[in-house]
């Protein structure tokens, strides 16, 4: 990771434990600890994607399993996690997890090459983009509602694994220009993760 994306992400995370610790009132403790949770999700390289859903099943007081499914920038993403000081206050809770964002077969784009000659030229094409497989480690901060609800700001980073490989046909001597490199690389999976989540506590 890069010095200046982790004093970003150290930065984010000592502003929100400050905010929380300042604002702590009577939503942040709940009577009983629901048995599972419903959540609607949204983030960068998260395992929700930029949109999705997430189940949680409570295991014991502190430990907590999500499932995510959603839509991202890499085709659509499932992940899978254990929460840990996932109790029923307000908390800082380590997550371990892995997703899996399983591409698009064929993406139609407008995009730019260059030829053999070097002349730059935009045109249609269909681009492949390959599966690929994250580990990611992160620390949520939730909130939690009367009923159970939990409120969860999550922040951490994706370390790409494996795949996230991406083909398009080319014409002898073509090949895509920097800045249509550039386009693909930004859309890859993987970084610095922010994310929100809003879970239903069902008991």
């Amino acid at each position: 990771m890069k010095p200046l994306k982790l004093s970003i992400l150290v930065t984010i995370i000592v502003i929100t434990n400050n905010i929380a610790f300042s604002q702590t009132n009577k939503y942040d403790e709940a009577p009983k600890s629901p048995s599972f949770y419903f959540g609607l999700g949204t983030g960068i390289n998260v395992n929700t994607g930029l949109t999705g859903i997430k189940l949680g099943a409570r295991l014991n007081e502190s430990t907590l399993v999500e499932a995510s499914a959603g839509i991202g920038s890499w085709g659509n993403k499932f992940g899978l996690g254990v929460v840990l000081n996932a109790k029923n206050s307000a908390s800082w809770c380590p997550v371990i997890s892995i997703s899996r964002a399983t591409g698009i077969d064929k993406l139609s784009t407008n995009l730019e090459f260059k030829n053999a000659l070097g002349a730059t030229y935009k045109k249609d094409v269909d681009i492949s983009l390959n599966p690929a497989t994250l580990f990611n480690i992160s620390m949520q901060r939730q909130w939690i509602r009367p009923k159970g609800n939990r409120i969860v700001l999550e922040l951490g980073y994706s370390i790409l694994f494996a795949g996230s490989e991406y083909s398009v046909a080319l014409n002898q001597g073509e090949k895509l220009s920097d800045a249509s490199e550039k386009v693909m690389n930004s859309l890859k999976p993987g970084g610095i993760m922010i994310g929100f989540s809003y879970n239903f506590g069902i008991k």
